[in-house]
């Protein structure tokens, strides 16, 4: 009950504040105000949705081997993140090593990266839960709004321009549409494909509505799995990234991605690397994952 109020509350707070930045730059004299709670309505609806899925999506880790997931509030562990990773850290670099609130908690965006199965999803959901139930609360000027898009999710075959900045939008509630471009406003994506439309949201350009939406009301992107997303359409998902980290400065972006998948540099983000388990960190997590007839086996 006090999660569903939690995300009520915050559904209806960030609703308001989006209907309030878009109504306040029409050019109309006025708009209606049954218009403007229609919207506010819609929006609130999606973003309920949203947030209940990405809580739902946060609560457990189950990998393929597994009966049963485990709860990521009581059986997972805080990680450490080295500030210079692997494939950089040179003789006699001395990383610096951080824990997972600071990657909430400081200014600078961050490219989370780590081998498969070391944990970077896990730490995406610890922090989306701790964005939502632990540290924050929906008021104004502190509230900072989580966004959650798992990339893993984008079909290859999607053909439409700003594909992330689509997904963004459609996850708020916004109503998007694509427009046939003029010959001069025709792009190439990868691959030498052209495309032959332009992406609107809310009748304005999306790349420009997007990243004024998310810096404005200062949202905390997750997003999940950069090397799961497909060749044919990872760069035009890079170029929407980056097209967020330079217009949307309010914005706290967390992408993961794993370490030999990590190609291209991404400005305004640091990129750390997830630690080695300590033995003390391996003793307690194979306290809370193994069942109790290893546990008396394998652990003094």
């Amino acid at each position: 009950m006090y999660a569903e109020q939690i995300l009520t509350t915050a559904a209806r707070y960030i609703s308001r504040s989006i209907t309030d930045i878009l109504f306040s730059r029409i050019k109309a004299p006025s708009v209606p105000e049954q218009e403007i709670q229609r919207k506010s309505e819609k929006l609130q609806i999606c973003l309920n949705n949203h947030l209940s899925k990405a809580v739902k999506w946060s609560e457990g880790v189950q990998f393929f081997i597994m009966p049963s997931p485990k709860n990521v509030d009581n059986d997972t562990l805080p990680l450490s993140f080295s500030s210079i990773p692997r494939k950089f850290c040179g003789a006699g670099s001395v990383p610096e090593v951080y824990d997972e609130s600071f990657l909430v908690n400081s200014v600078s965006n961050f490219l989370v990266l780590g081998p498969p199965g070391s944990g970077k999803t896990t730490t995406l959901k610890r922090l989306l839960r701790k964005s939502l139930f632990e540290e924050l609360t929906p008021e104004h000027n502190s509230y900072r709004a989580p966004l959650l898009i798992r990339l893993r999710e984008f079909n290859s075959s999607f053909e439409s321009p700003h594909p992330l900045l689509m997904r963004i939008a459609r996850e708020i509630g916004l109503d998007c549409e694509l427009k046939k471009a003029g010959e001069a406003k025709r792009f190439v994506g990868i691959k030498n494909k052209v495309i032959r439309f332009v992406a609107y949201c809310e009748n304005e350009p999306i790349e420009e509505l997007i990243p004024r939406l998310l810096h404005e009301m200062r949202y905390i992107l997750y997003l999940d799995g950069l090397d799961e997303v497909t060749s044919e359409i990872r760069e035009e998902i890079e170029d929407d990234i980056a097209c967020i980290n330079s217009l949307a400065n309010s914005c706290k972006l967390v992408l993961t991605c794993r370490s030999g998948e990590y190609k291209r540099p991404h400005a305004h983000m640091s990129a750390v690397e997830v630690c080695d388990l300590s033995d003390s960190e391996i003793y307690d997590i194979a306290g809370k994952w193994l069942n109790s007839d290893l546990n008396s086996t394998l652990l003094p």
